[in-house]
């Protein structure tokens, strides 16, 4: 019988700390290991010369322009600005989960600047230099986006229009804070969309080989106590419901983290003027790689149908 207890206990303590790894993976950014490795699998080696570091590299040195914004908490919050000369928008570029703003947009910064494009590419809360510890899937960053949108119109923008153009979380938190914004935002670009934070965090708690099944609610719990707030609180959703501004949709066919159905989820739900692109074979983030020039077609084709309407 004591043997049994004992057992018991031990899988007890295991299962409390495998979710609360699984919960710190997902939003604390001071926990840095990758629950892959409990079930025997070797963490990736990040390639730091690939062409894509790089030219995250580049960009960082080109961008010098610095913004700050203070966060209805007291975080402070940085950005990046890319002017160009004789610009006819604004871009602010909002970079994905556990990313960077260079890495990101390394591909379509240039892209952007050399077509009349001035961007700001913000850094989210709890990333890079700005402050917090915790993501929070959109219940707080709605309202940063908001203040990001709220400077670019004071100090930037002069009256041109502006967009915001996410990759990833960050395009699912662009969403989630159209219903916020005011008519100066003209278009959001959103590129890999999802429908509510629960549905991503499932697909991240299944991509390190836990089964959302077993383990989510438990997460879930941990979540609430520690960010004090539901996973689903508000959503993309949600957010559509008010939203009027046009939205373009680039998702690839072979995204298993922000997959095709949960993309069209989105779109359906889509009230105001909207387009989907499609590019077959396309992963996570790689529809932009995948045919540079349809993808450069449509975001024109995006910025003149939203600014002549």
């Amino acid at each position: 019988m004591v043997c049994i207890l004992l057992v018991l206990f031990a899988l007890l303590i295991l299962d409390l700390y495998i979710v609360d790894s699984a919960a710190r993976y997902l939003c604390d950014r001071t926990y840095t290991k990758n629950p892959k490795l409990f079930f025997g699998q070797r963490e990736k080696k990040v390639n730091t010369k690939s062409k894509s570091r790089q030219r995250a590299k580049n960009l960082e040195k080109t961008v010098t322009q610095r913004y700050e914004i203070t966060a209805d908490d007291g975080a402070k919050l940085v950005g990046h600005y890319y002017p160009c000369d004789n610009a006819k928008r604004v871009v602010i570029a909002v970079h994905g989960w556990k990313s960077s703003w260079s890495y990101d947009f390394n591909a379509q910064a240039e892209f952007l600047h050399n077509n009349a494009c001035s961007v700001l590419f913000i850094e989210l809360r709890a990333h890079g230099e700005s402050e917090g510890r915790y993501m929070y899937y959109g219940k707080r960053e709605r309202f940063d986006l908001q203040k990001w949108a709220e400077l670019a119109e004071k100090e930037i923008a002069d009256g041109l229009p502006i967009y915001f153009y996410g990759m990833s979380m960050g395009s699912t938190l662009s969403v989630m804070a159209s219903d916020l914004f005011g008519s100066s935002v003209k278009g959001i670009i959103a590129d890999g969309v999802t429908p509510t934070p629960r549905i991503v965090m499932k697909s991240i708690v299944k991509s390190i080989n836990l089964s959302p099944a077993l383990f989510y609610w438990q997460i879930r719990i941990d979540l609430r106590l520690r960010l004090k707030c539901d996973d689903n609180d508000y959503t993309a959703l949600m957010a559509l419901e008010n939203c009027k501004t046009p939205i373009l949709m680039p998702y690839g066919t072979a995204d298993v983290l922000t997959t095709p159905a949960m993309s069209m989820q989105v779109f359906d739900k889509i009230k105001a003027p909207k387009k989907a692109i499609r590019f077959d074979g396309a992963g996570h983030m790689k529809s932009y790689y995948t045919d540079p020039e349809k993808y450069q077609n449509a975001l024109l084709q995006f910025f003149c149908d939203c600014e002549n309407e």
